[in-house]
């Protein structure tokens, strides 16, 4: 057995495979799943069980770029690795790979190799059982390693993958170990100044956590890349540096990715403004819910708050305690049952209406949302949100900011962009020929925007054209971020990329490791080229902070507040850090409904992004009361 710890560890720190890593990979997979004897089985499984169930439509996609219907038989493995990647063996896709070959092996009597495997991975003592090498005995190793789960970087997938005599990389990017439940900040260290208009929007944040109920709610809005959620933590830490010590906050995201931001963040500003030692409390995943005695900054995810409370509806009564402030980011989304239950657990009332006399236990909590986009889709969705927040706004105001710049989001995010705080966005569009239409058992689903655009990764005129406008934009030097139609159209678009136009692309999904991710996303904000292309779907939509993207692709129909999100991942101006420009290209989608067709292209979202140039008609994202 060769020693492969050492070339394990020089080599996994890499995160992107070579296309040689990539070719011998392949090369490796097809003999652990081709015997020669019943190929056609496997060959049967792999369009079957592994890219038709997880990746519905890549082999079609793939094998259009040589201009045919399907992969070659022989080169379905190889494929396999192309699209996978370092997360070959990761997830369900990687879990039914991984038993495939185990499978192969057991069926083709190589007992030692599953006995390494399950020496190193379930018992490290070489007894009587793991010496013996009867067909039950190993049956039994076999059945115990399928149902092992796979850790990037683990014994299991070091052991696994030199079995194969693959390249240690396909073990998997290993994780930092988890971020601990608490959190300890010292105080004081450096950080640059708020801008103006963030101070002006801090000392309303204070002034709210310092109301009583009735008048202590608010909604923060600011255009995508202005700096909400350092407003938000600055006025926070403020008021907290002059309260009471036993005070704590609550701070809720809807994703780990928003929730760990959000500590980052906290982190930063305390460790500058500080007084006094405080403990951040990370309250997602396997963290347990703070008792009533922990006090400090408790970051919450809003489905682990959610499943506490279906365990025990009284859990949320320790955090209440001493409570000073709930802050909940995105929160346009606040207004759904899962934030309105926790606010119940909470007992606070989750929308006041000041017509029925509904005031709860802990409305005395004051409660602040965060949003860039507070208009809602659906009718009377944007009034309930506006009641939620006591239909008050916090945005710059007073002497110093003309409500002519300030008051309407629009109006602001021009304002912003003139003042390079913003980038200001440049619209294109590709435009396809095809009409897709959508199936009639399918259509209350597209009405409902949950509708899974499988059928788009077919779509041969709209790959060719997204892939070749990538390549000329990739060709003008471009940081380019992708959102495809599916999981399964970005990973394949992703692969097609790097493996036929050498352009160098990793596709993140909700399977990618957050070490993986964040390793990504820190070679993509380099200065070079090691990375040009981010491919996702929906993970990036909110919490990805990569200033210098300067294009962004939306390949996918989508809602109007979806699309603005899309686009303000590259708002971020030269005075943030980021680029005077951002292009935004757009495919122009052309989809028949009921008989009907319909077209969703840039011009039907911009309009509530910002006017046209040469209209001077307003068009604003967050309207005044009167006109709800």
């Amino acid at each position: 057995m060769r020693n492969i710890s050492k070339r394990w560890n020089e080599m996994a720190q890499l995160s992107i495979p070579t296309d040689e890593q990539i070719k011998e990979a392949g090369e490796i997979l097809h003999d652990a799943l081709y015997n020669g004897i019943d190929d056609h089985i496997t060959v049967d499984w792999i369009r079957e069980e592994f890219f038709n169930k997880y990746f519905p439509n890549v082999e079609f996609m793939m094998a259009a770029v040589t201009g045919d219907d399907e992969l070659d038989d022989e080169k379905l493995p190889g494929k396999i690795v192309e699209l996978r990647g370092v997360e070959l063996f990761e997830g369900t896709p990687g879990k039914a790979l991984r038993n495939r070959i185990l499978d192969m092996m057991y069926e083709s009597g190589d007992t030692n190799e599953i006995r390494h495997i399950y020496q190193v991975t379930v018992s490290k003592e070489i007894g009587d059982s793991l010496k013996a090498k009867t067909k039950e005995c190993v049956g039994k190793w076999l059945e115990s390693l399928k149902e092992t789960g796979w850790r990037p970087g683990g014994p299991f997938a070091q052991r696994f993958v030199d079995i194969l005599r693959m390249d240690p990389i396909f073990a998997g990017t290993p994780g930092n170990s988890k971020p601990g439940r608490e959190l300890e900040l010292p105080p004081k260290s450096e950080l640059g100044s708020l801008t103006n208009f963030q101070e002006n929007m801090k000392d309303q944040v204070i002034a709210i956590l310092n109301k009583t109920a009735g008048t202590n709610r608010a909604i923060l809005t600011l255009p995508t890349g202005a700096g909400k959620t350092r407003t938000a933590v600055d006025g926070i830490i403020d008021f907290l540096n002059k309260t009471d010590e036993k005070k704590k906050i609550l701070w809720i995201a809807h994703s780990e990715e928003l929730c760990e931001q959000a500590v980052q963040c906290f982190k930063q500003v305390w460790t500058n403004k500080g007084e006094r030692e405080i403990t951040i409390y990370r309250i997602w995943g396997t963290h347990n819910i703070p008792h009533s005695g922990e006090t400090g900054i408790i970051v919450a995810g809003i489905d682990k708050l959610r499943s506490q409370l279906k365990r025990d509806e009284n859990i949320l009564e320790s955090i209440a305690d001493n409570l000073a402030g709930i802050f909940i980011d995105e929160a346009h989304g606040s207004t759904a049952s899962e934030y309105v239950n926790v606010l119940n657990g909470l007992k606070m009332t989750p929308i006041p209406d000041k017509r029925i006399e509904n005031e709860s236990e802990n409305d005395s909590i004051p409660l602040i949302g965060l949003t860039a986009t507070p208009e809602r889709n659906k009718d009377g969705e944007t009034e309930k949100l506006w009641m939620m927040y006591n239909k008050e706004r916090i945005f710059p105001r007073g002497k110093k900011f003309p409500a002519k710049y300030w008051e309407d989001l629009l109006d602001m995010r021009n304002h912003l962009i003139d003042k390079k705080f913003l980038s200001y966005p440049v619209f294109h569009e590709i435009t396809l020929k095809k009409v897709v239409k959508i199936p009639k058992a399918d259509e209350n689903k597209f009405r409902k925007s949950n509708y899974r655009w499988d059928i788009l990764t077919k779509h041969k005129e709209r790959n060719d054209k997204i892939v070749k406008k990538i390549r000329e934009l990739v060709g003008e030097g471009r940081k380019i971020l992708y959102f495809g139609s599916s999981v399964a159209q970005a990973s394949a678009l992703s692969r097609i990329l790097s493996n036929e136009y050498k352009i160098n692309s990793v596709a993140i999904t909700e399977s990618t490791r957050n070490s993986a991710r964040r390793k990504y996303i820190q070679i993509f904000n380099e200065n070079n080229k090691k990375i040009q292309v981010i491919c996702n779907y929906n993970v990036l939509v909110a919490g990805f902070d990569a200033p210098k993207v300067d294009t962004i692709v939306i390949a996918r129909p989508t809602n109007k507040v979806s699309y603005q999100q899309m686009v303000g991942r590259g708002l971020r101006g030269p005075r943030f850090n980021g680029t005077p420009k951002c292009l935004i290209v757009t495919v122009k989608e052309n989809m028949e409904l009921d008989g009907v067709r319909k077209t969703f292209g840039s011009d039907w979202y911009k309009k509530d992004i910002m006017n046209d140039l040469g209209d001077t008609r307003k068009r604003p994202i967050y309207r005044k009361r009167r006109d709800h």
